[in-house]
């Protein structure tokens, strides 16, 4: 006797759901125009997306400031009232960010709690050492240490680091 196949396994927001369980992959909704497997962008979230009836199923999925590169787009289209334009639902992976971490945490392969520096300062490392959407003692793997330089106006031993976030 043949195993019937449910409602959930055949939708399409449920197709390929074991895939979606990989670190970073996520299912969302992107514009016409980023609708291209390869496209990559950087996930900003607006005040009036929240409010939206797509939100749980759109920018939700996504975090603030990381980069995304769009893996597959399927044929069902959504209208988004904050853009005011049609979205299509994609599969999207999270791309590793770029951030600063003092040196004496750089080692590739290393489970860390993300420590965000205190730092009131305005410099151009800013966006490396208190990044977006990374929360303070998260949980990051340093994927590989970066051979750029990072100078720190307050003296801090830096580096760069490529990261995923384990949460």
């Amino acid at each position: 006797m043949a195993k019937q196949k449910s409602y959930e396994s055949t939708h399409p927001l449920n197709r390929d759901s074991e895939n979606l369980m990989k670190p970073g992959k996520k299912i969302t909704l992107i514009p016409l125009v980023q609708a291209r497997k390869g496209e990559k962008f950087i996930a900003r979230i607006s005040l009036t997306c929240r409010s939206c009836p797509n939100y749980s199923f759109c920018a939700q999925q996504l975090r603030p400031g990381f980069t995304y590169e769009v893996k597959r787009v399927r044929d069902v289209k959504h209208f988004c009232p904050a853009a005011k334009s049609y979205m299509v639902i994609a599969e999207v992976q999270e791309l590793p960010l770029k951030i600063a971490v003092l040196k004496k945490y750089a080692v590739e392969g290393a489970i860390i709690n993300f420590p965000k520096l205190q730092c009131k300062r305005k410099c151009s490392n800013k966006i490396f050492c208190l990044p977006e959407g990374i929360k303070s003692e998260e949980k990051v793997k340093i994927l590989k240490i970066l051979p750029q330089s990072l100078r720190c106006p307050l003296g801090y031993d830096l580096a760069f680091v490529l990261v995923q976030p384990l949460s």
